[in-house]
C-alpha cells in the first residue's frame, strides 16, 4: 500500500504551493532540504513542471504549517485578522457606550471648560 500512496502524484495547485511557502518565509532551498529533495524538484513543483507524490504534499503542508486541503484551493485563502478591540467605554465603572444619537448630544469636557 505504501508504494501506491509514494508512487500517485497530489495534484496540487502550484501557485498555493509558491503563496505558502513565500507566506511563511520560507527559501525553496530550505525547504528541499526539510523535505529531502533538490532546490530545481521545489521550484519545478511551484512552476507546474512537476508534481509532489501524495507523501510528498503531506510532508509539504506539514513542513509549511498550512491544511493540506489549502494545496488544491485555486486561490490563496484570505486571512482575516480580527482587530483587538481596546475601548474602555459600556464596561463596568467606565460609562455608558456612546452611539450615534448620543454623540451628538453629549456635551464632551475640554480644557477651556
Amino acid at each position: 500500500m505504501d508504494t501506491v500512496v509514494d508512487a500517485a502524484r497530489a495534484e496540487v495547485t502550484p501557485r498555493l504551493l509558491s503563496w505558502a511557502r513565500r507566506w511563511r518565509g520560507v527559501e525553496a532551498s530550505n525547504l528541499a532540504k526539510k523535505l529531502g529533495v533538490s532546490p530545481e524538484t521545489v521550484v519545478g513543483w511551484e512552476r507546474g513542471d512537476k508534481m509532489p507524490t501524495f507523501r510528498q504534499a503531506w510532508r509539504l503542508a506539514r513542513a509549511l504549517y498550512v491544511q493540506f486541503g489549502y494545496l488544491y484551493l485555486r486561490e490563496p485563502p484570505v486571512e482575516k485578522v480580527p482587530l483587538a478591540d481596546f475601548r474602555a467605554a459600556g464596561r463596568p465603572g467606565l460609562g455608558p457606550v456612546p452611539t450615534s444619537s448620543t454623540c451628538s448630544t453629549t456635551h464632551w469636557a475640554s480644557s477651556s471648560d
